[in-house]
């Protein structure tokens, strides 16, 4: 009888965790969009106030972004830094792949930054800032839209875990 109810409470508590991890996820990439969104802003200050190199303005920027963020930004400036002898947007591309492993973004959020990274560090000023604007366009479209899925998902994946332990203990017993 004891084991069955430790059986019992570790199914639920299982299966509850998944559904929290998966809820969870939503959430992160949601926290992650921002963060991009904010990093780009203050990559547009560092290039047009500032007038920083842009190893440096990378640098500056991933020093004050926190997470899976701050890893695009510093791991290329750090390439840019090295001066591989790789063109920029490689350079680009690859801190890209470092955030996909680390991050919750999916193909749709990266896709847009790859395409902000083929035009970067390639022309005079004026265009880096309309680029850096367009981008931060298309990720608040993106937010919004990761917003809603995170409302619509997120308490469903909770409330599916939980329920689906409470299930298999039933067929279970």
């Amino acid at each position: 009888m004891v084991i069955k109810f430790v059986g019992s409470i570790l199914i639920i508590a299982t299966c509850s965790y998944l559904g929290f991890y998966f809820g969870k996820q939503y959430n992160a990439r949601l926290e992650q969009i921002r963060k991009l969104r904010s990093s780009l802003k203050m990559l547009e200050t560092e290039i047009s106030y500032s007038i920083n190199p842009l190893p440096e303005a990378l640098f500056k920027v991933g020093s004050r972004i926190k997470g899976p963020v701050q890893t695009l930004y510093e791991h290329t400036s750090d390439l840019l830094i090295k001066n591989m002898g790789l063109p920029m947007d490689e350079i680009w591309r690859t801190g890209l792949n470092r955030l996909a492993e680390e991050s919750s973004l999916k193909k749709e959020e990266l896709d847009v930054l790859d395409d902000f990274g083929i035009g970067l560090g390639g022309s005079d000023r004026e265009e880096q800032l309309k680029n850096l604007l367009m981008v931060q366009e298309q990720l608040k479209v993106i937010e919004s839209n990761a917003e809603n899925e995170r409302n619509k998902y997120e308490r469903m994946y909770k409330t599916l875990g939980v329920l689906a332990g409470i299930a298999l203990v039933l067929i279970l017993i």
